[in-house]
């Protein structure tokens, strides 16, 4: 089967194949701990299923700290909710200004290919929201 070409965020599947599922991702809660994301199809941890990558497309980001900073750090693992051996591969720091719940990445690009057996992990991103869009592929 032929792989879905992806040109910016925009996924485009050849004709005749349909070996590309789109799948969202959300936060399990706005602790700030390390936690798996979850599908939003049943909010449950996702892991990417044997045989298959999942391709990040596209992430948004909320600040949720007034007057301070939240860091966003991702990374993938063989374990979840948990990042102790987990390989990061994406941070970022967002200031808000005082009064205001400032800033908001509504559709920021990204290109991540996260292996079988893997759980996305979102560590530190206090009382904001953070979500991931992607498709899962065979491998």
């Amino acid at each position: 089967m032929a792989d879905p070409i992806i040109i910016g965020t925009e996924i485009k599947q050849p004709y005749g194949q349909d070996n590309a599922k789109p799948i969202g991702l959300t936060m399990a809660s706005i602790a700030v701990a390390a936690l798996s994301m979850h599908n939003m199809t049943g909010f449950t941890d996702y892991q990417v299923p044997a045989g298959k990558k999942f391709i990040i497309t596209s992430m948004y980001m909320a600040a949720g700290v007034l007057n301070g900073w939240n860091l966003v750090r991702l990374y993938y693992n063989t374990v979840t909710d948990s990042t102790v051996g987990a390989t990061k591969f994406f941070e970022c720091g967002l200031q808000t200004a005082a009064g205001t719940n400032e800033p908001t990445y509504p559709n920021v690009p990204m290109y991540a290919e996260i292996a079988a057996g893997n759980y996305i992990i979102l560590d530190q991103i206090q009382n904001g929201i953070c979500v991931i869009r992607g498709i899962e592929i065979d491998a």
